[in-house]
């Protein structure tokens, strides 16, 4: 009898408790980066007005914030500078300085929280005085191998300064390789690749442009090297093309519009962007206030558990930016996307298989219950 009313399907979800019991996915302070904004000048917060909740913070209270997010289980944080206006420049040279805000910074958290790890942001738009994530030409047109020489740059400046994870989220085309091969010749074998593969030219960044000091400076816009809105099938071979010149982790940073793409994508970060905060604080309470909830915290952890349950990955805010764990266990049992499959589609590395292979070999094949 698998048919109304014999089953009713609301009974799973008749109480708190059952919810809970039932739940095929959660998060966990260790799922989650905390990225930090970081200013010059001492003893300063600088809250971001776009951002509720989010400040600026200068390179001597960052080993504070270190040690909260240790204390919190959260195992890594990521840096985003507002370079000062006199070292923003059109080579975007401050970038390559190894006594920069991002390489104080670094030192800052490591002094006060070895364990913990950093991942850092590899592009130039915190640094050039035009606001894009590269070299421009006469015309304004982003320069596609020359942005790649400097990124790969400031890759090794950062792995030097002791960062765990670089995460280049320009959207140059071969820039992974590029830097890898770097970091592997420099020494670097440990420090891992975050790509940012799927990275859209959106106005929903309107609020991070305003943390690291890049807002109103943007001449143009950035179709022209990061991708559309309406692209789905592109992110799906801008993935494969990062996971081909070996990335080690993906980064979504649209992961409001890839949550219905197919999970060809793999094992991915959900970074939501910086303008979704704000409308999910502003909207979030739809469904009425709760006690035990601050205002918009609903609309946010829902976007995260979202992603979480359709790619099979993990989520992200501002506030708070999710991982990829290189080898974890599926943590639900039924799924349309390869993330939950089996560990092989979760990391994307299979035995002697591309991510696509065993995306095929393991969603097609029947599952028996535990």
């Amino acid at each position: 009898m698998s048919s109304f009313p014999y089953l009713r399907m609301r009974r799973g979800r008749v109480a708190p408790w059952m919810r809970d019991m039932l739940a095929e996915n959660r998060l966990h302070p260790s799922d989650f980066i905390w990225p930090l904004f970081v200013c010059e000048g001492s003893d300063c917060e600088e809250p971001i007005g776009s951002l509720p909740g989010v400040s600026r913070w200068s390179v001597d209270r960052l080993g504070a914030k270190a040690k909260d997010a240790a204390a919190l289980g959260i195992p890594c944080v990521a840096l985003f500078p507002n370079t000062p206006n006199e070292l923003r420049t059109s080579q975007a040279e401050e970038a390559l300085n190894k006594d920069n805000l991002i390489c104080r910074a670094i030192k800052a958290i490591k002094d006060a929280v070895p364990g913990i790890g950093v991942l850092t942001d590899v592009a130039l738009d915190p640094y050039t005085a035009h606001g894009h994530d590269g070299l421009t030409d006469d015309t304004g047109y982003v320069l596609n191998d020359e942005t790649v020489a400097i990124l790969t740059e400031q890759a090794l400046v950062q792995a030097e300064a002791g960062a765990d994870i670089v995460a280049p989220s320009d959207m140059m085309d071969g820039r992974v390789a590029a830097i890898r091969t770097a970091l592997e010749d420099g020494g670097h074998h440990n420090v891992a690749i975050m790509a940012y593969a799927a990275k859209y030219a959106s106005a929903f960044y309107g609020p991070f442009r305003e943390a690291v000091g890049s807002q109103g400076r943007l001449k143009g816009d950035k179709r022209d090297y990061q991708m559309l809105g309406a692209w789905a099938v592109a992110a799906v071979h801008a993935e494969g093309q990062a996971d081909d010149q070996a990335d080690d982790m993906l980064a979504d940073d649209e992961s409001t519009q890839l949550l219905e793409i197919p999970g060809e994508l793999g094992p991915s970060n959900g970074l939501r962007r910086s303008g979704e905060v704000p409308s999910g604080i502003a909207n979030g309470e739809a469904d009425g206030p709760r006690a035990d909830v601050e205002p918009g915290q609903l609309a946010v952890r829902d976007g995260l558990g979202e992603f979480r349950a359709i790619r099979g990955d993990h989520g992200s805010t501002p506030q708070a930016s999710s991982r990829h764990p290189f080898e974890s266990p599926p943590r639900t049992r039924h799924s349309r996307t390869r993330g939950n499959c089996c560990p092989a589609a979760r990391t994307g590395r299979g035995a002697g298989s591309r991510r696509s292979t065993a995306a095929s070999r393991c969603c097609t094949a029947p599952r028996p219950d535990p």
